[in-house]
């Protein structure tokens, strides 16, 4: 007969998650609690086996070890989930702030990502400041600079920057990798409570963008550049945010739309222009 197909655990999980969005559409913090504390067992035990298998079979520590990596990815993705269900059923009164202080908080949590892929980031010197939710909004530029390093290639050029408007304010996120397959634009952004659907979007960074946008009244998008490589933005209405914007020098307007080669070596560049 056919062979028994055993579905991986990472698979199983975005099962459980898929189903906890479609029953729970509105969120419900109860569901992450609940895919957490069988994981926090698992995290518990292979950490007891690699000390023993440490003393006792020193070569079968990297079978274990790949258990507990494998684990703490799941964590992360349980947690990610956890605060999107708490941001959705718990509202947040949104105030001003600059948006350099999300950005830059970003790029701290990716430090260690960005010099180990040899990125090159490029930044804009001033941002303006707006209303929003700053803890969700670094969430938002976290994701999407994340996705720049993870699918852009070796030594990844990546540029962020921002454009005024009337009502609302772009911010977007670019690179010089091979962009996005057209076959796979129309999943870009699914929203979350669909994700349990059949041929669905894998990841969560995206979906969990667009409801933290959504939920500040924000709208997001995807463009291919012109000389190659993807293009995310986002925009954020300017209600409650002083017009006076800071003084836009030609190299502050351009931000990321310069992604000309860089001959930079060593260590990442993370510079404003």
């Amino acid at each position: 007969g056919d062979p028994i197909r055993v579905p991986s655990p990472a698979y199983i999980i975005h099962e459980r998650v898929g189903t906890t969005c479609r029953v729970f559409p509105a969120g419900h913090p109860d569901r992450c609690h609940d895919l957490r504390t069988p994981l926090g067992g698992i995290l518990t035990s292979v950490e007891a086996l690699e000390e023993v298998l440490t003393e006792e079979a020193p070569a079968r520590v990297a079978l274990v070890q790949l258990i507990a990596e494998s684990a703490h990815d799941l964590v992360g993705i349980i947690g990610r989930v956890s605060q999107l269900v708490t941001a959705s059923v718990s509202p947040v009164s949104m105030t001003p702030f600059p948006m350099e202080q999300a950005v830059l908080a970003a790029l701290e949590k990716l430090e260690v990502r960005l010099i180990h892929n040899r990125a090159i980031l490029r930044r804009p010197a001033l941002w303006p400041t707006m209303e929003g939710v700053a803890p969700w909004l670094e969430v938002v530029w976290w994701n999407l600079i994340a996705n720049a390093v993870q699918h852009a290639g070796t030594s990844p050029r990546i540029g962020i920057g921002w454009d005024p408007g009337e009502d609302e304010y772009r911010f977007w996120v670019r690179d010089n990798g091979p962009g996005v397959p057209p076959e796979k634009l129309g999943r870009l952004f699914q929203p979350f409570h669909e994700l349990y659907k059949p041929g669905s979007a894998r990841g969560l960074g995206l979906p969990i963008v667009r409801r933290l946008l959504e939920l500040q009244g924000g709208r997001w998008g995807y463009e291919t550049l012109a000389g190659g490589g993807a293009g995310f933005h986002f925009t954020l209405p300017c209600r409650g945010v002083s017009r006076a914007l800071p003084p836009m020098t030609e190299a502050n307007r351009r931000g990321a739309r310069d992604l000309r080669p860089d001959r930079t070596t060593g260590n990442p560049l993370i510079t404003p222009h």
